[in-house]
């Protein structure tokens, strides 16, 4: 899954997706700058992606999502809160995630929000 920034257009998308040029991949694009601090939203988006997985037919197949903006790691930390607490509904994304990558980094460092984001991740994929 290939999530782009805010407004994204997807000629922009074109150059990231040639690396999966020999698979399939579901698109995702914020329509505006979505989230900032918006727990709500967050849990909106989060739906959003794992509802275009459901969709698209990606519950039994591995799922890499590849984020292009910094809210898409805590948008996918988010979606794997949902799957453990809907299981029924979104229980694939946790057990079919097999990768993350943050395409995009802060124009400044906090560690701590790093941290929050990994616990969060180690949380939801360990029970931990």
């Amino acid at each position: 899954m290939l999530v782009g920034f805010g407004g994204c257009k997807l000629r922009i998308l074109r150059k990231y997706l040639r690396p999966y040029a020999s698979e399939d991949v579901a698109l995702v694009v914020p329509e505006t700058q979505w989230v900032l601090f918006s727990t709500a939203r967050y849990t909106a988006f989060a739906r959003l992606m794992l509802d275009v997985l459901k969709h698209e037919g990606w519950e039994d197949r591995p799922v890499v999502v590849h984020g292009l903006c910094n809210p898409v790691s805590i948008a996918v930390s988010v979606g794997l809160s949902l799957a453990k607490r809907r299981p029924e509904t979104y229980g694939f994304f946790r057990e079919r995630l097999t990768g993350v990558v943050f395409d995009s980094a802060p124009g400044v460092v906090l560690p701590t929000c790093g941290l929050q984001v990994w616990s969060a991740f180690r949380e939801a994929l360990t029970g931990k």
